[in-house]
């Protein structure tokens, strides 16, 4: 008798768990969330600046070896600017040449300059200057700070006042800064930027055989742009 009422129980327990795990929910599939797109940087790009720029140069006979004391430029700058980026897909690291030309506001005047036989005064101007540079950048998502440096070359104006009209000549140089960028839009971004920029002597004038030369051209650039990528 025992025996039979031992089966039952357990016959009656066997239904009863059969019965509840008929009535749990059945599980679906599970679904992973799709990760965002990385941002990528590779691609050309075209775009504007503008910014202001100040140095000091001076003014030096390289026959003769006189000079007159330093003097400071400065003056406002906007350009245009082409390039190309690219970044390996899983990298941080951005690689790109960029080249740019800019109108520079950049002048000044030394009133006298005793000694050196501009008492009237010495002028620089830096009619427009541009840069060839490489870049090497640092993503994060959206945003990159980068390195840069490369060629430097311009139009540099001289004159002494009263004694030589002004002349110019296109001379050459080397260029360093950095800066930062950021995407505002799949295909816009803006940037942030420093550049310093050494320039080689730029011819103006003769005296007695004597050549009369703008030098020790050295200036600072910070400027913003707006790029166009695709």
């Amino acid at each position: 008798m025992l025996r039979k009422l031992l089966i039952g129980a357990v016959g009656a327990l066997s239904m009863m768990g059969m019965a509840s795990a008929a009535d749990l929910p059945v599980k679906g599939p599970v679904y992973k969330a799709v990760p965002a797109p990385v941002f990528n940087w590779t691609g050309f790009y075209v775009g504007g600046t503008v910014g202001y720029g100040w140095g000091s140069n001076r003014h030096l006979n390289t026959t003769v070896g006189g000079g007159s004391q330093d003097f400071d430029v400065d003056g406002f700058v906007a350009g245009a600017t082409l390039g190309y980026n690219w970044q390996a897909a899983g990298s941080r690291w951005v690689w790109g040449l960029e080249l740019d030309v800019s109108y520079s506001d950049i002048n000044g005047v030394l009133p006298v300059a005793p000694g050196f036989g501009c008492a009237g005064g010495c002028t620089t101007d830096i009619k427009w200057f541009g840069t060839f540079r490489g870049r090497l950048g640092y993503a994060f998502d959206r945003s990159m700070i980068y390195a840069t440096g490369g060629l430097a070359f311009g139009e540099v104006e001289g004159s002494i006042i009263g004694a030589f009209p002004a002349g110019s000549e296109t001379v050459t140089g080397w260029t360093a800064g950095a800066g930062i960028e950021f995407a505002i839009a799949p295909r816009w971004s803006m940037k942030a930027e420093y550049l310093y920029v050494s320039l080689d002597q730029a011819k103006y004038a003769f005296v007695g055989g004597n050549t009369i030369v703008v030098d020790d051209l050295n200036f600072h650039v910070v400027r913003m742009g707006l790029n166009y990528r695709w």
